[in-house]
């Protein structure tokens, strides 16, 4: 799946990104989405800000949404300015009004009364140099902070990144099992099982290597760590061939991750389940960050094979 270039497919990716952050389905920020609740109201910050997301991007095009609250994803009503004055204010504080150009502005459909503002940014021209009271910087964005960019960031900046693949969650099921894992006898343990679909642009192969993933689960008492990570194996297929330890996909298939958690395997949740999976594909530098709620099951068996709380991805949202 290759970066969004044209109108129609950016406001796609725009959409979609949007709907994924409403759904709490993929929480990562640092590479192309920012969400912001309001416009920030001092052109000078939201030029720093900018101008760090658009170094790190390495040229990638970035989204910027106004009117998502990035930490509770919730829509809010953002106090959207004159946009053409508010953005002649931002470029303003650029080193010589090179500020990355703005490749199209949406407003989001989101069935909801409030209509997010969407803004996509070129970032192929860089280094970007934000400036305030006569002070110039190059800054680095790098999860939520922005510093000066170091010499070897300067020296990234300056070779685009390898376009990395796009891994969506399709569903999530936490299942009681018994398990032998190396023990000679079966453990009692929950499972849970995550369903990914995956895309490399220009087809070429990813790997997801068990060992650099993260599972965590929180059914109640807070977020705790999963253990024994491992992909699904199965014999090789056109696209998808995976062992226990690394799925490998030749340009775009679905893959399974897998966790387990040996603590309290007998009870079964009341309420809902957050799941979070963090993926870092070899060689990749992104890093994929997806958290669901998983709606517990009414039923009150405890047996082997039992499915104690389900998410699947949306009808609809499969498509951009």
């Amino acid at each position: 799946m290759t970066r969004p270039r044209t109108k129609p497919e950016l406001e796609a990716r725009a959409h979609d990104l949007a709907r994924s952050a409403l759904d709490r389905r993929n929480l990562d920020e640092d590479d192309e989405l920012e969400l912001k609740g309001e416009f920030p109201p001092e052109p000078a910050q939201m030029a720093k800000w900018l101008a760090g997301h658009a170094n790190a991007a390495r040229g990638a095009p970035v989204l910027w949404i106004f009117g998502i609250d990035g930490r509770t994803r919730e829509i809010v009503p953002p106090r959207a300015p004159e946009l053409a004055n508010y953005w002649t204010g931002v470029a303003s504080h650029f080193d010589e009004h090179h500020m990355p150009e703005i490749l199209h502005t949406i407003r989001l459909s989101l069935d909801h009364e409030v209509r997010p503002v969407a803004a996509w940014f070129d970032t192929s021209q860089p280094p970007y140099v934000s400036k305030r009271d006569g002070v110039r910087e190059t800054p680095w964005r790098k999860g939520n902070r922005n510093d000066p960019a170091t010499r070897q960031q300067l020296l990234r900046m300056l070779v685009p990144i390898a376009e990395a693949p796009e891994i969506e969650l399709f569903s999530a099921r936490l299942v009681r099992h018994e398990m032998s894992f190396s023990q000679a006898r079966p453990v009692d343990c929950l499972g849970l099982e995550l369903v990914f679909f995956g895309a490399q642009p220009q087809l070429r192969d990813f790997v997801i290597a068990a060992h650099s993933c993260e599972v965590s689960l929180d059914r109640g008492g807070g977020m705790q760590a999963m253990e024994r990570i491992r992909t699904e194996p199965h014999e090789s297929r056109e696209h998808v061939s995976s062992t226990f330890s690394e799925a490998r996909v030749r340009g775009a298939g679905r893959f399974v991750l897998h966790a387990f958690d040996l603590s309290r395997p007998d009870e079964r949740p009341v309420g809902p389940v957050l799941a979070r999976a963090v993926l870092a594909p070899l060689f990749s530098e992104r890093r994929y960050t997806f958290e669901v709620e998983l709606a517990p099951d009414p039923g009150v068996s405890t047996d082997p094979g039992v499915v104690y709380a389900t998410w699947s991805r949306p009808r609809g949202s499969e498509g951009r």
